[in-house]
């Protein structure tokens, strides 16, 4: 093979793939998952980056639509207005049902056989728990009803109400042990979105109490409107009343993990629930485009995909309380224009990067950049088409998230050796050490990544040599294998 250097260790090729299929799963719907995987093996009705068309995804009596226009594909769950019935091609998703998640659960059982000390030092049980039950469970007030990282337990309640400090450490904390356990995929995309929401639209006032007072009470009296769960809220006895009323089984309480009942419960106090609502979906926006721009230039394939999973939450808590503010204005005057483009910015990068999602997982029989033998060969296919459409080919899967930046490099300078550039190859191949070899310090590899300084070193070897330099020649070599070695 022309790209050397490409190749697995399998405990650690067993643990990326678990990872992956579980982040695929975790992070859209399971009849989504199901029906990438049908689409990655049926003919489209036509070119996605041209054509305007509608495919309708059954799976059982639940339908969604692909809808291709202006350039891009998304998922909705209406058909889109200017589409007619008879137009829509079908696809129905009988024959891959549940295919991911026995992927999934069969991946994980030969990770636990050979290689125990990673399946359980990343807690992998607890990531195919996640799945199942999320797969188990599609309606939404279930799942809401088994999210534990925001429940309250009823002993520290009156501690966390004392002040305002304790009450926004409270939203601070809770908000970190979300975003950490979504993104280690050890929870579901589904409701997790929906607490991100709520907890930085707590955020935006400078006391969340009453907020989180009538969020307890609606757990505990679910009977009541929100005007009396208001008033009784603003009373700190008669919340405790309530709550020691209330026959607790676990001791805890989950508020709702629903960022409109608090936008709505401020706006009553006079807090400006409407103006934290969109203040929090800005902020969102902001943190899931940084977050977006930094990942981009990411050093570590896994820190990549770990920053990649936590904008697409954060796009995805935006757009839930801007569905919200759209659904308030519906029936007033307001203009919602602004608002539905946000959604629909949201909705496509978030789609983006689940395709990078469904790359990573290697079920649609795509490039797996997570895999080294999965790249050598697409290296030599690359290396086969005429430069030009080569260089647009690996510069688009830098766009789309399918690739770092890093490895578009890495690719491109390995393509450019096999072709007879070197001196392209030369400059490419060294932004790309560059980039790992001086962040290795920042970010350390992952137990289950590969070390792409061993193939990078190799190619940089062969480069120097087709250049006369044989003493850079040597030192790739004998950084290569060093490498090598420390990571065995």
């Amino acid at each position: 093979m022309g790209a050397p250097g490409f190749a697995d260790d399998p405990p650690q090729a067993l643990l990326a793939r678990t990872l992956h299929i579980a982040r695929l799963l975790l992070a859209e719907q399971p009849v989504q998952v199901d029906s990438m995987i049908a689409g990655s093996t049926v003919d489209l009705p036509g070119d996605p980056a041209t054509d305007r068309f509608v495919m309708a995804v059954v799976s059982g009596a639940s339908t969604s639509y692909w809808v291709a226009e202006h350039g891009t594909v998304t998922t909705r769950h209406e058909l889109p207005d200017w589409a007619e019935e008879a137009d829509v091609h079908v696809l129905a998703l009988l024959d891959v049902q549940g295919v991911a998640l026995e992927q999934l659960k069969d991946t994980a059982s030969r990770l636990r056989d050979r290689g125990p000390e990673l399946y359980e030092g990343l807690r992998v049980r607890e990531t195919v728990d996640a799945a199942e039950q999320y797969y188990g469970l599609s309606d939404s007030s279930a799942l809401h009803g088994i999210f534990q990282p925001i429940q309250i337990p009823v002993g520290q309640l009156e501690s966390l109400l004392a002040s305002a400090e304790a009450a926004r450490g409270w939203v601070e904390s809770a908000m970190k042990e979300v975003r950490q356990e979504f993104t280690f995929w050890r929870l579901p995309f589904e409701p997790t979105f929906d607490a991100l929401a709520t907890l930085v639209l707590l955020l935006q006032v400078d006391d969340p109490r009453l907020a989180i007072s009538a969020g307890v009470l609606r757990t505990v009296r679910p009977d009541l409107g929100p005007g009396d769960v208001h008033v009784l809220a603003r009373d700190a006895t008669k919340v405790r009343e309530q709550i020691a009323a209330f026959p607790i089984t676990l001791g805890q309480l989950g508020p709702p993990l629903a960022p409109g009942f608090y936008a709505l419960e401020l706006e009553l106090s006079n807090s400006g629930g409407l103006e934290a609502a969109r203040d929090a979906m800005r902020s969102l926006e902001l943190t899931a485009d940084r977050q977006l721009d930094s990942t981009r230039r990411q050093s570590s394939l896994e820190r990549f995909y770990l920053g990649l999973a936590d904008a697409a939450l954060h796009y995805r808590a935006a757009d839930a309380i801007c569905a919200f503010l759209i659904d308030l204005y519906a029936s007033t005057d307001a203009d919602t224009g602004e608002l539905r483009s946000r959604r629909v910015i949201y909705e496509e990068r978030r789609v983006t990067i689940v395709g990078s999602f469904f790359h990573a997982s290697g079920l649609g029989g795509k490039l797996d950049p997570t895999s080294m033998p999965s790249i050598g060969p697409w290296i030599d296919a690359l290396s086969t088409l005429p430069a030009g459409q080569a260089r647009a080919l690996v510069h688009d899967h830098a766009l789309q998230l399918v690739i770092p930046d890093f490895m578009r490099d890495l690719v491109l300078g390995s393509v450019w050796r096999l072709t007879g550039q070197a001196e392209a190859a030369l400059a490419a191949l060294e932004r790309a050490y560059e980039r790992l070899n001086t962040d290795r310090s920042l970010n350390a590899m992952l137990p289950w990544e590969p070390n792409f300084l061993v193939p990078l070193c190799r190619e940089l070897a062969q480069v120097h040599e087709s250049l006369g330099h044989d003493r850079l020649a040597a030192t790739m070599r004998e950084r290569a294998t060093a490498e090598l070695r420390g990571t065995r």
